[in-house]
């Protein structure tokens, strides 16, 4: 079934790779990461959440759990990944209100619109970056927002060889300009959220 949820060049996540990116939790850099996000996402109001390459589902879990009352959806092209997240959910208590179905950011299989879409650490890997922005939007209420968080470039040497898997501010500025969307910026040394906002209708 990951057959056309994956574009060219994009990174695929089988049974052993789920597995191991389900360890990231006890990584220091993770966890910090794991903090700017959760401490970003509480503060906006939103009733429904959609994330987007949820991979394990770790940060919708933890949302969920400080949000019980929330409508969730979490989003990914691996059914290996999926699987584990829907497991967590189940084993948390929280499967009723938080979701885990397989897709990807060219293909949502729900017609739900979202108070907030987001997306973590998984974009700087879509082939696709504008055409998914554009799709995704769609699926966002009046005034939603779209935030996609990632890791900053660093210039430490030792830390050059994982830049690939990082997104900069001025990245984020030319897909707004290309797309015509405003957007803000949130950042701190090592990690960074961009939100583009939906055009009221």
């Amino acid at each position: 079934m990951d057959n056309g949820l994956y574009a060219d060049g994009e990174e695929r996540f089988g049974f052993f790779s789920a597995h191991l990116y389900n360890f990231s939790q006890f990584i220091p850099v993770f966890r910090r990461y794991y903090k700017f996000v959760l401490g970003d996402l509480q503060s906006f109001q939103a009733s429904t959440i959609m994330d987007v390459g949820c991979g394990t589902g770790t940060l919708l879990i933890l949302y969920s759990n400080l949000n019980r009352s929330l409508e969730n959806i979490g989003i990914d092209p691996s059914k290996d990944m999926i699987g584990i997240a829907s497991k967590r959910a189940k084993s948390g208590g929280i499967s009723q209100k938080t979701r885990f179905l397989q897709g990807s950011s060219r293909l949502i299989p729900v017609d739900n619109k979202f108070d907030i879409i987001y997306t973590s650490m998984s974009f700087h890997h879509w082939s696709q970056k504008t055409e998914s922005i554009s799709y995704l939007m769609k699926f966002l209420k009046p005034k939603g927002i779209l935030n996609i968080y990632e890791m900053l470039p660093q210039a430490a040497f030792y830390k050059k060889s994982a830049n690939k898997h990082t997104m900069s501010e001025q990245q984020f500025d030319e897909i707004g300009k290309t797309l015509n969307l405003e957007l803000k910026i949130k950042s701190d040394r090592e990690f960074i959220r961009c939100s583009y906002l939906k055009a009221e209708e």
